[in-house]
């Protein structure tokens, strides 16, 4: 699944508690739905803020063990990324996965 959990600020990384999940609309291209992935947690952010949204919602301590998947940068690398981007069966389970998102499974969340 393509998105990002916006959290507290916390002293460790990535572990604060969180206050919703921003996941992307459907897009035809893995680069431009990562790059919407993006879009989707700031505009989220911001609209979040602008409505006030933010400071009602209900701060949940994560749970490692409800967690979808979890990838740190420094699993990244060029190679990983041309694999993602060119891999036919990928494709179609990142889209699939979209199309049948259960959207109840996310906390307060923000598609953009």
């Amino acid at each position: 699944m393509v998105g990002a959990t916006i959290h507290m600020l916390s002293k460790g990384l990535d572990s604060g508690e969180m206050l919703f999940h921003a996941l992307p609309d459907f897009e035809e291209n893995l680069f431009d739905l990562g790059m919407r992935a993006v879009k989707s947690a700031h505009k989220g952010l911001v609209e979040n803020l602008k409505t006030g949204n933010l400071s009602k919602f209900k701060r949940v301590q994560q749970d490692k063990s409800k967690e979808l998947r979890y990838t740190r940068n420094i699993e990244f690398d060029d190679n990983v990324a041309a694999d993602y981007l060119s891999n036919p069966s990928i494709k179609s389970d990142v889209f699939n996965a979209i199309l049948n998102r259960n959207n109840e499974k996310f906390l307060n969340p923000f598609i953009y």
